[in-house]
């Protein structure tokens, strides 16, 4: 750790399928792969809930309470938790960045099993329009290039050279990316359930593409503005919240729903809670344009990833074979053509089988991890 890490901790603490229809990209149906199904369905419920309460997932450890960290941006913060103790000098730094309309509460079951002697502290992000950190201002919309901005000045902030990334979801595509652009700084990548249909996608013109995704963000704050002269809609409570949070997002069970709410919601002056997240984030993340960024590294990302890699994909496949399919095929290139290796497992279980199972989840991480340790031991004898 350097120097000027330990001092920015030390004084904080002490003050402290996816398809395309029509140039839009959307999730397929979770109907047939979330926990809310019958017996006789492709998944059965009993079989992925081995927690009875999200107390109960730290039966073995206790439950790791965070620092919250504030990084100063030009629009806001993009607010941190760290978990474990990052002034220990001997602790290994992992910076974990959430999935799409998720927070860094996604890793709060993770980080006790992770962080448990003291060989790691977790850095979980919420990235900008997520969770607590600010929104970005009216107009400018959210592109990977302004993600993976944030996360490059979470980690010039605290003056760390090299780390591990521990990502979900989207977060994924931004850790790779990181991977791409900063050189020399990422030890391993841990990916916890990537679906990347991109390279599946052929772009034909990439006018409409424009023109779809400008129209989006117009037609979406024209929306959010007028929303104030409606009939006042019913009041949020944190409890209609999880419900709402279940109902759109089946992956998860009741216990990881209230651990995200607990990130996602904001009582304003008048007592009322509401959403924290930016409604923006899911029109312009939800369509094509927004991945055109990632499209232009395509052919960077087949060749350029030199590090370790952990891919956990969850089985079934959380959106369907087909984008799954594609995702696979797409690291066989990536594994042909660069200098990673790559270790895949499957787990048993929906897209946040990382908060269901938080303990199993860790328990292959961290085996993962000590090969890399025992590797580097050896080269060096």
């Amino acid at each position: 750790m350097s120097s000027r890490l330990l001092v920015n901790f030390e004084s904080k603490f002490k003050t402290s399928t996816i398809t395309f229809v029509k140039n839009k990209l959307f999730y397929q149906s979770r109907k047939f792969y979330s926990l809310n199904q019958p017996k006789n369905s492709l998944i059965n419920r009993s079989k992925f809930i081995c927690f009875e309460s999200s107390k109960s997932r730290f039966t073995n450890q206790a439950e790791m309470k965070a620092q919250e960290i504030s990084v100063p941006v030009p629009w806001g913060d993009v607010k941190c938790q760290i978990f474990g103790d990052p002034t220990n000098k001997h602790a290994k730094p992992i910076i974990s960045i959430h999935g799409f309309l998720d927070n860094s509460n996604s890793f709060k079951p993770l980080a006790p099993f992770i962080c448990q002697n003291d060989e790691f502290y977790i850095i979980a992000l919420d990235l900008p329009g997520h969770g607590f950190s600010s929104k970005l201002p009216d107009g400018i919309p959210y592109t990977p290039k302004l993600f993976l901005a944030s996360v490059r000045r979470v980690i010039r902030h605290f003056g760390i050279n090299e780390f591990y990334f521990m990502c979900h979801s989207y977060g994924i595509h931004l850790s790779i990316l990181y991977n791409i652009v900063f050189k020399n700084e990422v030890k391993a990548l841990v990916s916890l359930d990537w679906i990347f249909s991109l390279p599946g996608y052929k772009i034909e013109n990439y006018g409409d593409l424009w023109k779809t995704g400008i129209d989006g963000l117009i037609d979406i704050e024209n929306k959010e503005k007028t929303k104030n002269d409606a009939v006042q809609p019913k009041t949020l409570t944190k409890e209609l919240a999880v419900s709402i949070l279940m109902k759109y997002n089946n992956h998860l069970d009741e216990d990881s729903a209230k651990i995200l709410i607990e990130r996602a919601l904001v009582k304003k002056e008048n007592g009322r809670f509401e959403f924290s997240r930016d409604i923006r984030v899911k029109q312009t993340v939800s369509m094509f344009d927004h991945y055109l960024d990632m499209s232009y590294l395509l052919p960077e990302i087949i060749k350029g990833i030199d590090v370790p890699w952990l891919m956990i994909h969850a089985d079934p496949p959380a959106y369907g074979e087909r984008p799954a399919t594609t995702t696979m095929n797409f690291m066989k290139q990536i594994e042909k053509n660069s200098k990673t290796s790559i270790q895949y497992e499957v787990f048993k279980g929906t897209h946040h089988f990382h908060m269901i199972q938080p303990k199993e989840t860790a328990e292959i991480i961290l085996k993962f991890i000590d090969r890399i340790a025992i590797k580097e031991k050896t080269s060096k004898l």
